[in-house]
């Protein structure tokens, strides 16, 4: 609400953006995370949360 994001996007349409995020994880034991769109980065941004990073 502080963000205005209310304006643009519902609640159901943040978390359904990041629920798209996704860890691969290969057989070799390594973690990739899957590509964060502009939207995603965005909302990161507007909450204040660190852009995450694979493990």
């Amino acid at each position: 609400k502080e963000q205005d994001l209310y304006k643009s996007y519902t609640l159901s349409e943040v978390i359904y953006e990041l629920k798209k995020l996704r860890v691969v994880t290969l057989n070799s034991g390594k973690s990739y995370l899957t590509e964060i769109s502009k939207k995603q980065r965005m909302l990161f941004e507007k909450f204040g949360v660190p852009i995450p990073v694979a493990p």
